[in-house]
């Protein structure tokens, strides 16, 4: 939140935060942008492409975990569960 304190001290600070996300909605910050009196001077849509990494040779069926964070595992959710079946 410190962020957000910022940029409502400072007149010429300018901050780049996640808004919403496609696939799992919104992120909840709206409510800082209305608490700090912010503007939003510009929007840009980033692509994202998530990758599973293991050690080489391993196969989808072999995995019995996925670490991530929450937000990355939401947006993955349905290709984890379908490989899971």
């Amino acid at each position: 939140m410190n962020v957000f304190l910022k940029a409502s001290n400072e007149k010429n600070t300018k901050i780049i935060i996640p808004e919403s996300n496609r696939i799992t909605g919104n992120i909840g910050i709206e409510y800082l942008i209305f608490k700090y009196r912010l503007n939003i001077y510009s929007e840009y849509f980033q692509k994202i492409e998530h990758n599973l990494l293991g050690l080489p040779g391993t196969k989808i069926s072999d995995l019995e975990n996925v670490y991530s964070h929450a937000q990355a595992l939401s947006q993955c959710s349905k290709f984890i569960k379908k490989k899971q079946s």
